[in-house]
């Protein structure tokens, strides 16, 4: 598909009244994915004040704050800036975080999975925090796989079926679209505004008119048939010439 094909082309993804289903999905998985990276990060950094120096867990906290961050920042910028969004960034993105759980869980499990904290008297509290966390960052796992379907479903891949890969490090608005407010998951189309009939009309006759086609002639108002002038009015007695 050649540039100039590309330009006139606009994305066919619309989000018409009641599109409901993908847009409370990715945001519930946005929520739900800051409230378990929070609980994952307390988890986590109480076990890391008592197991001083464990790499595991400095790494648990790491990927806490890092997704936090992440996360921020995704919500703060697609409310004013959709249109200045990538898919392709957002993508790699997503990935990274997804391997960064995924390896977080399976230290977390090797390290604090095994054993009790039953038989401990001092740092109980910090053992069983840690052994808790394993889960939490089992379901910040699957919470970032679940936002990484989501965005390749309804961005990564309309993009790539109607304009080509090559767009998917490009800006939304170039594809006339945006990118929904507060996830960042999805894009659509923006929609086409809905006139009423007589501006309608209107709209379409200015912009035929500036699109330099030619307009049709108007039509020459027919004269007026021309009015008889009225009799003079004279005062009775009066003799006319």
């Amino acid at each position: 598909m050649s540039e100039s094909e590309k330009q006139g082309k606009v994305l066919v993804l619309s989000r018409p009244v009641g599109w409901k289903g993908p847009l409370l999905a990715a945001r519930v998985v946005r929520i739900a994915q800051f409230v378990f990276t929070v609980v994952t990060l307390g988890l986590t950094a109480r076990a890391k004040d008592y197991f001083t120096g464990e790499p595991t867990a400095d790494y648990g906290v790491a990927v806490s704050v890092m997704s936090l961050v992440y996360l921020i920042v995704i919500f703060c910028t697609s409310l004013f800036l959709g249109g200045y969004f990538m898919a392709g960034p957002i993508l790699v993105c997503e990935t990274l975080f997804l391997i960064f759980w995924l390896t977080a869980f399976v230290a977390l499990a090797a390290e604090f999975g095994t054993g009790s904290c039953d038989s401990l008297y001092w740092g109980k509290s910090a053992c069983q925090a840690a052994q808790a966390s394993i889960a939490m960052a089992a379901v910040c796992m699957v919470l970032f796989a679940v936002s990484l379907v989501l965005l390749v479903l309804y961005t990564v891949i309309p993009v790539v079926r109607t304009l080509g890969s090559d767009r998917l490090w490009r800006r939304a608005a170039v594809m006339n679209a945006s990118f929904d407010r507060g996830t960042g998951l999805l894009i659509y189309s923006a929609p086409a505004p809905v006139a009423d009939p007589e501006i309608g009309v209107a709209a379409d006759r200015q912009v035929t008119s500036s699109s330099g086609e030619p307009m049709e002639a108007e039509k020459a108002m027919e004269p007026a048939d021309p009015l008889e002038p009225e009799p003079a009015l004279t005062a009775p007695g009066t003799a006319t010439q």
